[in-house]
């Protein structure tokens, strides 16, 4: 579970990237609390955050490349629980809407790295005369933990908890695009909680 304050994490990516190391990247109760397109329904919370600039998101995933700008969207979405029923997140379900109303589901975030396979190859000639050259092919950029590691995990959330984490859809964002989020349960009776809708812009 990982900030949003975007000075703090200016910083902390800035210093993670001069010392050569992971970017501790944090998200507080307090960032969906000041979300200004939160959205509550029967106690509970719920805002989402598209990850689409470049200097936000390129160092959260590997650092190679911005994944908006192969493809990928990640949309970082936060929860809280406010009321006093523990709140079952096995059979949630998170959908993208477009501006024209098509429907994607997420890809997993074990798929994301292999959306893309390595890039052409090309031949590199031998510095020696008469011998073969050689293929040199370009790494996936794609190739990385971090899209697993910050996806959004939590199964369960008792009353008070908040959870966050990423969810990756194969598009563009466009003006009105939302996230649907439906399938939220109490564990102790299995009600269904009402869908959330939550916009992009």
């Amino acid at each position: 579970m990982r900030v949003c304050n975007p000075l703090f994490l200016t910083l902390s990516i800035a210093m993670a990237l001069a010392a050569n190391k992971k970017v501790d990247f944090r998200v507080t109760p307090e960032e969906l609390a000041r979300h200004p397109q939160r959205v509550i329904s029967e106690d509970v919370a719920i805002a989402v955050t598209p990850f689409i600039e470049s200097d936000r998101a390129k160092p959260l995933f590997g650092g190679k490349a911005n994944p908006y700008d192969h493809g990928v969207l990640p949309v970082l979405l936060m929860i809280r629980n406010e009321g006093k029923q523990t709140i079952s997140l096995k059979n949630m379900t998170v959908e993208f809407f477009g501006s024209t109303r098509q429907k994607l589901e997420p890809v997993p975030p074990n798929d994301v790295p292999y959306l893309h396979g390595p890039s052409p190859g090309k031949i590199e000639s031998s510095p020696i005369p008469g011998m073969p050259g050689r293929m040199k092919i370009k790494k996936n950029v794609f190739q990385s933990q971090d899209f697993i590691e910050r996806g959004f995990a939590a199964k369960m959330l008792p009353p008070g908890e908040f959870a966050w984490g990423f969810f990756y859809f194969q598009t563009g964002l466009g003006r009105g695009s939302k996230i649907l989020v439906h399938g939220m349960s109490q564990a102790s009776t299995g009600k269904e909680l009402f869908f959330f809708e939550a916009p992009l812009d």
